[in-house]
């Protein structure tokens, strides 16, 4: 989700949902959801948490699982083209632990193929584009160094990195905590499923960033920059079904 988040983010608005997800051996703290995480507060505040409680709630849920396995769900809309995308995904452990991401994007009548495989020490990443396939390997200690060479120490697990291969889920839900406010909370569904659904716009420090970074990048594509996310969390797991980037 991430490499597919961070694209998201960078070129249009799309629809990323995770379904028929799994959790395995949860840790005993959190099961409670954001209401009990929240315990400073009071019974008013308990029963209505703020947006970045939910979130807060939600990192702190996939950081306590051993083990993640999803079903990927994708579709991409930008310059008048709809791309959908399915695939699988599956975490052993927390934090940098071996996974496996794979998906299939339909472009007309061809597709654009992606596969990700890490042992906890080098990620393999197969890519197939009109035919073309490519074999890359990142070696993950190298990754794990430099950025934390550049963030003053910081562990990379804290840093705002929006690839499934550094951090996984919960690395994902944080950058998106770091780069969009959240400002709005509300109910949804998906199918029989209970969902709490939290807006949020750019963060100014987030967004000049990335501005900064925009040069020499056409006025068509500044449009398709999204300006909202749209985050829809399990109401009982705290699983990020759902993440919407709209313009």
């Amino acid at each position: 989700m991430v490499t597919v988040a961070a694209a998201g983010m960078l070129t249009g608005a799309m629809s990323l949902a995770l379904a028929v997800a799994a959790w395995t051996a949860p840790a005993q703290a959190g099961q409670g959801g954001a209401g009990q995480a929240a315990t400073s507060q009071t019974a008013s505040q308990r029963e209505k948490p703020l947006p970045e409680q939910w979130i807060a709630a939600a990192i702190a849920a996939a950081e306590s699982r051993a083990a993640v396995t999803a079903d990927l769900r994708t579709q991409v809309a930008m310059f008048g083209e709809t791309l959908v995308g399915t695939g699988t995904y599956a975490r052993s452990g927390p934090g940098m632990s071996p996974y496996h991401l794979e998906l299939r994007i339909e472009v007309g009548e061809t597709f654009n193929m992606l596969r990700e495989v890490c042992d906890g020490e080098f990620i393999w990443i197969y890519q197939e584009s009109d035919g073309s396939p490519t074999l890359s390997r990142v070696d993950v200690g190298r990754v794990k160094r430099a950025l934390e060479l550049a963030n003053d120490g910081a562990p990379a697990g804290q840093l705002p990195s929006t690839w499934l291969g550094l951090g996984g889920l919960p690395q994902m839900l944080r950058a998106t905590d770091q780069s969009f406010l959240m400002d709005a909370i509300g109910e949804a569904k998906i199918g029989e499923r209970s969902l709490v659904h939290l807006t949020g716009h750019w963060r100014k420090s987030a967004w000049d960033e990335l501005m900064r970074g925009a040069d020499g990048v056409s006025s068509d594509e500044r449009e398709q920059v999204p300006t909202a996310v749209h985050l829809y969390l399990g109401r009982s797991d705290l699983f990020p079904y759902r993440i919407e980037y709209y313009g």
